[in-house]
């Protein structure tokens, strides 16, 4: 037994079908553009000069310093220092040394991310470090609110993550962390840096990894699929049934020999 929909039904399931895609094209393509223009006002912020700390915690409040470029000085805890762990660059298995900046002028400490390195370099990048016990940290500012980071027993931290590595930490800690140095270059297409120019350091501007574009093309496509789908089965299929030579060849079937 074959279910055959009504017309009037049929025609309100995919009319239903038809507005629930272009729905969803539309809120993937908002979405876009809201990434679009966040991307662009944090692009601004970075552009914008480095702010000079004598404090952390005399920086600005909330997300306000996002992104933004920073000066401070202040004196390396190298002794307590923290790693992020399993970090690819350059198609090579490394690590990111995050060391505390105890700023000159008092107060909380500061978690900078010192930069990248092999993981075989560890001690090498870590004792060159170290003769520098006090310095200025430059780079970019994040407030990393959301999420968290996880201590790897034997490994190190999952993530960078100021909040979360506060804990290992005997002293008071902001909750917005450094990431040293300049826009980072391409570490997908370039060779890797030498050794004596370890820790590679830099930040990446926001950019967004959403493909909300594509998205959106892809529920509007299907939309159109559907629609044509539609006036094939409605329109175009009962026409060609109704035609003389549709009923001239039924009438000589029903006749037989």
């Amino acid at each position: 037994m074959t279910l055959r929909l009504r017309t009037p039904v049929l025609l309100l399931l995919l009319l239903s079908a038809l507005a629930v895609l272009l729905a969803l094209g539309g809120w993937q393509f908002g979405r876009h553009q809201e990434k679009q223009g966040l991307a662009e006002r944090l692009g601004q912020r970075t552009e914008q000069p480095p702010i000079a700390l004598e404090r952390a915690d005399e920086a600005p409040a909330g997300p306000d310093l996002d992104f933004r470029l920073v000066r401070i000085a202040g004196s390396w805890d190298i002794e307590r220092s923290l790693i992020v762990t399993n970090r690819v660059r350059f198609g090579t298995r490394g690590e990111q040394l995050v060391v505390p900046l105890r700023p000159a002028g008092g107060g909380p400490a500061v978690l900078v991310d010192r930069g990248w390195y092999p993981l075989e370099l560890r001690d090498e990048v870590r004792a060159r470090l170290a003769q520098e016990p006090a310095g200025i940290a430059r780079g970019m500012a994040r407030q990393l609110d959301a999420g968290v980071a996880r201590l790897v027993p034997g490994a190190g931290w999952t993530a960078f993550h100021p909040a979360s590595m506060a804990t290992a930490l005997p002293y008071a800690v902001v909750d917005w962390g450094l990431i040293e140095g300049e826009a980072a270059r391409d570490t997908g297409a370039l060779a890797p840096p030498s050794p004596g120019q370890l820790p590679e350091t830099g930040y990446l501007p926001y950019r967004n990894t959403i493909p909300h574009l594509e998205y959106a093309l892809t529920w509007w496509g299907l939309a159109a699929t559907l629609a044509v789908v539609a006036v094939v089965r409605l329109r175009v299929a009962p026409g060609r049934r109704q035609t003389p030579d549709a009923d001239a060849s039924d009438d000589a079937g029903a006749e037989g020999p």
